[in-house]
């Protein structure tokens, strides 16, 4: 039902999407455009099919979902703030359409966001730290900033065990370095 409701919205004038059937009981053994893993819907491509409607909040039920793709369309209205609590998503393309509006606050909190093709003449939310260029692709902040801060959180650990060790290890010989008798027998 939710891809139905999602569909609706999206105005699909041309009828290109004609084997989206509700009568099925999963979309995932033969529907277009639709891949699913274990059962559940993992990705939607609908790139390119001339859609004109909005965004429905229906694509939350998709709890799966990791990729959405719909640029190349006519899409328009704000960019919906839903998509941030889609926590699965990794991409989500949406040039060339015509949304206007700042990306969303909450959708900082995408944490396994791994690019956002915005594509537009968007102004950038605060939770991204680099500028929106048009028609590019960027990382999402909280992916590069986790993984700094990973990186500076195990540098660190090495070097402090580095420098326990040689601690101990200095100690150690210095410790034994006196214990060292030297007999000499003189007969």
């Amino acid at each position: 039902n939710a891809l139905i409701e999602f569909l609706k919205v999206l105005n699909d004038s041309n009828g290109r999407i004609t084997d989206w059937n509700n009568n099925l009981v999963s979309p995932c053994f033969s529907w277009s455009h639709v891949t699913c893993r274990n059962g559940n819907v993992i990705s939607l491509n609908l790139a390119s099919n001339g859609f004109s409607g909005t965004l429905s909040p229906s694509i939350k039920k998709l709890k799966f979902l990791v990729n959405l793709e719909l640029q190349n369309n006519n899409l328009f209205g704000l960019l919906p703030d839903f998509l941030g609590e889609m926590a699965h998503l990794e991409i989500l393309n949406l040039a060339d359409n015509k949304f206007s509006g700042s990306i969303p606050e909450n959708w900082g909190q995408l944490s396994n966001l791994k690019n956002l093709f915005n594509g537009t003449h968007l102004a950038c939310g605060s939770s991204l730290e680099q500028p929106c260029v048009s028609t590019s692709t960027f990382p999402v902040s909280t992916s590069r900033s986790k993984i700094r801060i990973v990186v500076t959180s195990a540098s660190c650990g090495a070097l402090i065990l580095l420098s326990l060790g040689a601690f101990f290890v200095s100690r150690y010989y210095q410790a034994h370095k006196f214990k060292r008798d030297v007999f000499v027998d003189v007969m």
